[in-house]
């Protein structure tokens, strides 16, 4: 499963189901300051039909260009791939460096 359009410190939550609809895997994405973000599943079986769902519900930043993808896998393992690319739909961005500190303090009077 390759993932494109990330920033360093995201992840993107991915789910593999069989053709029954029975989840295989979960796995987690994390981004590497926008290059290809890769993961491989292993212990799949050639010729079944697998789909990957990519958990979109937690991005405001992104669009998602597609969310499931099925294919068929190949014996040639570079047929194989699940190819998932981002569209930046916001600018905002917090991160470590965006905090505030909230603070009370009560006099005694």
């Amino acid at each position: 499963i390759t993932k494109t359009g990330m920033q360093s410190g995201e992840r993107a939550i991915f789910v593999v189901t069989d053709s029954t609809g029975n989840e295989i895997a979960e796995v987690t994405i994390s981004g590497n300051d926008g290059g290809d973000n890769t993961v491989k599943v292993m212990d799949l079986t050639v010729g079944e039909t697998y789909t990957v769902t990519e958990k979109d519900s937690w991005s405001w930043r992104y669009t998602p260009r597609s969310v499931s993808v099925s294919k068929s896998l190949d014996v040639d393992e570079t047929r194989n791939t699940f190819d998932f690319t981002n569209t930046k739909s916001n600018d905002k961005w917090i991160d470590s460096s965006d905090d505030e500190k909230n603070t009370y303090n009560q006099t005694t009077r």
